[in-house]
């Protein structure tokens, strides 16, 4: 239907798509591009306007061919451009960082002189802002026209119109004039004190452009206060721009300058910072990957820990929950204070929390490690349970992985909504949220249901191209697993899974969890005779590819013996001296390590056997009970595979013992 397009139903579109700040993604916009060309001859001046806003808006990178044409489309129809659409013309290809081509040049400022006395403060503040951005001479009869408009409206202006308007002149090495200069002056002095409360916020919000947020943090820096500091934060997080990636992007110095000026100005207010500046700031910093930044000056990251230590009681479950995602975000350390400072908060406010909230706070206590707390977990479950109608994909993925993370079952109320929901919502989960969400059913030994597990089965092959290395390392070993048990996964499945990983082995390597991983899927493709005797060329080829790393990988990867095998193998050496009792085998052929193992006969049998004892800690069991977690499980069907004999020494049953 794109064939049927005109410009002004292009330029609708576009304009949507920037109002609802929603890129259309690479398919519209290729094929936006594409007829935008094949109808630029047919453009008129609103459209051109309305379109090169929307792509500066949405900071998509569109043809070179495509814009000088539309510049010189623009040059064609330039005695029909409005004030207003000068200067947001200009204004856009400044927010582009693309130099006009001279014959456009030429022609807007022949336009902008033509229409001057029509032009209202806000469009020429814009006109001189643009001029000045692409560091472009307007030459002396635009800086006349422009002065004398703004004399003839210096009452008019308000407090940013009039200091920007001042900033561009003195970028530029314009002089302003005495008069205009007072008057200009006087202007921005009357309307400072509303700006600053106000309005400087509403700027900030509508900056576009880094260089754009640059210049307004640099002009207006003496009178920022808190709130301008956390609003910049948050448009400058907004644009997605990373700084970890600075070699890779055209305004990398322009981020350095904004970062660096934003950071010092969170030095002298971090210890002023409300409950809501501090925790809105941690998140502006989380969502850039801007950490290493932020510390690069001493007591940054914390001072803003220690401000969310003292204002913790004041916050709202939203803002607790940005505290836990942030900070596991980048990976920074939580302090048991404030810890316990958002679980008892979270529980205070527990009528408040929703379904972000809830979903962030469990994947932030689980990605850091931290125990969230059988009073904090009580109220989670129970509002979870109330509300998971509500959940979306990603929400209820993220709960998912963080109970199985945290080795947490959901309890039976939850599980069956979790098991209702997931079903209804399958064909709207992305490629990490089917990954996530099977490894988590798998861990936590949920049962899904059949009709789960085939429209998941469906869903995965069509979010297949997505799918990234541990996607690919999740899924597989989640439907491994699954097979034991009976529950097979379509050949199609394992199809596509191998030959994404294929395709992604060429990328980069497979990490060492990942490997891992795929280690136990390639041991079940041994094991497990209905996977064996289907399996698809593609998988062999995968294991081909990288099966032996993977087990070297998994052969050398450090296990730490714990104090409590220590002190097992302790006791069954002092109590069986003529056995020879072994820790930390390494089994050979699968590469487990095994915790103690010894070889002989039970009650003088004559049969030598392979004994394996795995002494296993809380961490293997769920709800820190006394049933095996799923990877758990999935170690010991292997091992007895392999004509192990094996016995499980749980944690609970040693105490006991020795407590006798």
């Amino acid at each position: 239907s794109m064939e049927r397009f005109e410009p002004r139903d292009i330029s609708n579109m576009v304009w949507a798509l920037a109002a609802v700040e929603v890129r259309g993604g690479a398919a519209l916009e290729d094929a936006l591009f594409r007829r935008m060309e094949h109808m630029a001859e047919h453009f008129q001046a609103q459209d051109i306007t309305i379109v090169l806003s929307a792509i500066a808006s949405l900071k998509i990178r569109a043809p070179r061919r495509l814009l000088e044409v539309m510049q010189l489309r623009a040059v064609e129809v330039v005695v029909h451009f409005e004030p207003q659409g000068v200067s947001n013309f200009l204004r856009a290809l400044a927010n582009l960082g693309i130099t006009p081509v001279p014959e456009l040049l030429m022609a807007m400022k022949a336009r902008a002189v033509d229409v001057a006395p029509k032009f209202d403060p806000e469009g020429i503040a814009n006109l001189m802002w643009s001029l000045a951005m692409l560091d472009v001479d307007p030459g002396e009869a635009l800086v006349e026209a422009v002065k004398a408009s703004a004399i003839a409206r210096a009452s008019k202006y308000k407090h940013q119109e009039a200091t920007n308007f001042l900033w561009a002149m003195g970028t530029m090495g314009l002089e302003v004039g005495p008069e205009l200069g007072a008057l200009m002056e006087k202007r921005a002095l009357a309307t400072a004190n509303t700006f600053i409360s106000k309005e400087m916020t509403g700027a900030i919000t509508q900056c576009q452009t880094v260089p754009e947020l640059k210049a307004f943090c640099i002009q207006h820096a003496p009178n920022f206060g808190q709130i301008q500091v956390t609003a910049s934060w948050g448009v400058l997080a907004k644009m997605k721009v990373d700084p970890s990636s600075l070699s890779r992007s055209a305004e990398a110095p322009e981020v350095l300058e904004v970062v660096q000026i934003l950071t010092e100005m969170l030095v002298a207010f971090g210890p002023d910072l409300t409950a809501r500046n501090t925790a809105n700031t941690i998140h502006s910093i989380a969502r850039l990957h801007t950490s290493r930044r932020a510390k690069s000056n001493p007591g940054v990251m914390a001072a803003l820990k220690q401000r969310a230590e003292a204002t913790v009681e004041e916050m709202f479950p939203q803002h607790l929950a940005s505290l836990a995602w942030s900070f596991a975000t980048l990976d920074e350390t939580v302090s048991t204070e404030l810890a316990d400072g958002i679980r008892l908060r979270a529980v205070a406010t527990e009528d408040l929390l929703g379904t972000l909230e809830i979903s962030n706070l469990m994947w932030g206590f689980a990605t850091l490690q931290l125990s969230v707390g059988s009073e904090l977990l009580r109220v989670i479950k129970s509002r979870a349970t109330a509300t998971l109608y509500k959940f979306d994909p990603q929400e209820l993925s993220n709960m998912m992985w963080a109970l199985a993370t945290m080795v947490i079952t959901p309890g039976a109320r939850l599980e069956t909504e979790i098991k209702l929901r997931s079903t209804l919502l399958v064909q709207h989960f992305e490629a990490q949220g089917i990954a996530n969400i099977m490894w988590a059913f798998v861990i936590m030994r949920v049962n899904p249901g059949a009709s789960f597990a085939i429209a998941a089965s469906e869903r995965s092959m069509r979010v297949m191209r997505d799918m990234n290395h541990q996607n690919v390392a999740n899924l597989l070993w989640a439907i491994a697993a699954l097979s034991w048990e009976g529950h097979l996964w379509s050949p199609q499945v394992w199809d596509g899974l191998a030959k994404r990983g294929l395709e992604l082995e060429l990328q980069r390597d497979f990490s060492i969890p990942e490997l891992c991983q795929l280690h136990q899927v390639f041991l079940s493709c041994d094991m497990v005779p209905a996977i064996k005797e289907g399996l698809p060329a593609s998988v062999i080829r995968l294991r081909e590819k990288i099966g032996t790393c993977a087990l070297d990988i998994f052969r050398t990867n450090p296990t730490k013996p714990s104090d409590l095998q220590a002190k097992v193998a302790a006791a069954l050496r002092a109590e069986f001296p003529a056995v020879t009792f072994g820790e930390e085998t390494v089994e050979h052929a699968t590469g487990y390590s095994i915790d103690i193992t010894f070889e002989g006969s039970v009650e003088g049998g004559e049969t030598e056997e392979k004994w394996a004892i795995e002494v296993d800690g809380p961490h293997h069991f769920l709800d820190g009970g006394s049933a095996p977690n799923g990877s758990t499980i999935l170690k010991r069907r292997q091992l007895v595979h392999m004509g192990y004999k094996l016995v499980s020494i749980p944690y609970w049953e040693w105490i006991e013992i020795r407590a006798v």
